[in-house]
């Protein structure tokens, strides 16, 4: 097992490279979206309008809590979530950048997008 280099590399690089990493999901980007076209939102909204498990959209929803990338807070019985707008720097201009040129895209912009997995290969089908 070989060891990383991350440290190696621009502090700056490298937190573009974590952003990257967590935005790399679908899902993430679905709850981004959800959450900019509805401003903050319960769970239990994120819950009804997502594929994934409840377990599932918890750990994303806690991965980009931990990136800064979404804020929240409990409101018993529930808990809020929001984009948050004093993201540092790095994230700030890769999210606005999301929000801009791909999260206000509606399902019927998007023609047929080959989709590579390592196991098989799909296609966004239009809705």
């Amino acid at each position: 097992m070989g060891f990383s280099k991350a440290h190696l590399f621009n502090p700056s690089d490298y937190h573009y490279a974590l952003l990257n990493s967590v935005l790399s999901h679908p899902a993430r980007i679905a709850v981004l979206r959800l959450l900019n076209e509805n401003g903050p939102c319960e769970v239990k909204f994120l819950r009804r309008n997502m594929p994934i498990s409840r377990a599932s959209l918890s750990q994303h929803l806690k991965i980009m809590r931990e990136m800064q990338i979404l804020k929240c807070e409990q409101v018993t019985p529930t808990v809020l979530y929001w984009i948050n707008k004093d993201l540092p720097n790095t994230y700030a201009c890769v999210i606005d950048l999301l929000i801009r040129a791909g999260l206000q895209f509606d399902a019927m912009h998007v023609l047929e997008i080959p989709v590579v997995s390592r196991l098989k290969k799909a296609t966004v089908e239009r809705v």
